[in-house]
């Protein structure tokens, strides 16, 4: 999930197309220049003030200059006009301001700006003319009727609910990327539906095997009318990587992504948002498959190197993770654990007075039982009872105490050991005395 904010300022850092209006005449002197304009409601969709289209009052716009840097400001009459005057000659920008705007991207959209953003770029010598007409925006609210819909290249379905942008469109912006695949006939593009940005995945479960997988990414309008490209690509992240992990790799915890991202283990991982994994490979995919505008935007977590630096990275993504894991009917079975052995079992010291230490070394890890008995097999006292040991040396203390609790009595007794596996099993004896 990425949601982008509006900026404060509509600047010329916009990826939009230059328009250039009215220009005409020439300065008397290098700081009498001007834009002027209207804004208006655009009922025919025109671009142009036809007689009986409301002129828009009190919308309040930004005049920048070339590098970006703000000039000022001015606020439409009561007929729609505005002007900047006094200016020098060159190339600048005419933006509505953030708060006018919030209040209109919702139910209107430009008609005159050459994009969905109320900007215009102007090159002034003398005068220019910089209007903004508004028309209305149709919605659709229900999920079963999006405004329109289309089908791309690799079967992902793509559609808009508003009529300001066309699942063509956005299905022409999806196909910039450079790695779309099989998962798209799992997959769902939903512009302008809801207002937050998320991709919802499911899929079936039958004895450890994954199949059905479905995705639906939403993204808002908020979203895209400010970054359009890394939201979308963000989004169809998830559903791209969650359709390998699941389907191909049947590996929803996306453990290979994590030892190919050097990430395993970190215990910062579900932490917060953005160490999410399922936001981590998103964000990959994003900075290293999807175009260059989406590619550009900085990393949601900063605290790990960008996906491009990452050795081996990008090849894993678009090589092993799209390729099938070998099938447990194909995996070989893998050979039967050694035949237990027992070596150097002796008690220590041989002769026991208060205490002593029973000791072996085992081959194979095993099932162990361990007695101490008297001369003529009757079990004194148990010091390992079916106890799963690794293999290598084993140990176990013995304090001259009997199974009934009572103090072991002087003579000959017995060390038995006693090791199983899958392999099968083995016994080991050997003697020492009690003073």
């Amino acid at each position: 999930m990425r949601r982008t904010s509006i900026v404060a300022l509509l600047t010329t850092t916009c990826a939009l197309t230059p328009v250039v209006l009215g220009l005409t005449g020439t300065a008397d002197a290098a700081t009498q220049s001007s834009i002027t304009g209207t804004a208006f409601t655009d009922s025919n969709r025109n671009g142009v003030l036809d007689t009986g289209e409301t002129p828009r009052s009190g919308d309040v716009l930004y005049l920048f200059a070339s590098d970006g840097s703000y000039v000022k400001n001015a606020t439409t009459d009561s007929a729609g006009n505005y002007s900047f005057s006094g200016l020098s000659d060159g190339d600048y920008t005419v933006s509505y301001s953030s708060t006018t705007y919030s209040g209109l991207e919702h139910d209107w959209t430009p008609t005159t700006t050459g994009s969905l953003q109320p900007t215009v770029h102007v090159h002034l010598s003398g005068s220019a003319q910089a209007s903004f007409g508004w028309r209305p925006i149709v919605w659709s609210t229900s999920l079963s009727s999006p405004v329109s819909q289309t089908t791309t290249a690799n079967g992902t379905t793509v559609q808009s609910f508003n009529d300001a942008v066309t699942a063509t469109q956005v299905a022409a912006l999806l196909g910039t990327g450079a790695l779309l695949g099989d998962e798209g006939s799992s997959a769902t593009v939903r512009v302008g539906y809801g207002d937050v940005d998320q991709t919802v995945t499911s899929s079936t479960s039958s004895n450890g095997a994954y199949s059905g997988f479905v995705a639906n990414s939403y993204i808002s309008w908020d979203s895209w009318l400010s970054n359009a490209d890394a939201n979308l690509f963000h989004e169809y992240g998830h559903a791209w990587s969650l359709y390998f992990a699941t389907i191909v790799q049947q590996d929803p915890s996306l453990a290979g992504y994590l030892q190919a991202r050097g990430l395993t283990g970190d215990s910062r991982l579900g932490s917060s948002y953005a160490w999410n994994v399922k936001e981590l490979v998103a964000e990959d995919y994003r900075q290293l498959f999807g175009n260059a505008a989406a590619a550009a935007q900085p990393q949601a977590n900063t605290d790990i190197p960008p996906a491009a630096s990452v050795p081996g990275l990008k090849d894993y993504l678009q090589t092993t993770f799209r390729t099938p894991s070998p099938s447990t009917s194909t995996t070989q079975t893998p050979p039967p654990p050694p035949a237990p052995a027992i070596n150097g079992l002796a008690m220590n010291p041989t002769t026991v007075s208060k205490s002593g230490t029973a000791s072996f070394t085992l081959n194979t890890a095993s099932t162990v039982t361990l007695t101490v008995r008297t001369s003529a097999g009757s079990v004194v006292a148990t010091l390992l009872s079916s106890s799963s040991q690794p293999a290598g040396t084993v140990k176990a203390t013995w304090n001259r105490t009997t199974s009934s609790g009572t103090r072991a009595k002087s003579g000959a007794y017995v060390l038995t050991a006693t090791a199983t596996n899958g392999s099968g099993s083995t016994q080991a004896s050997a003697s020492f005395s009690v003073s």
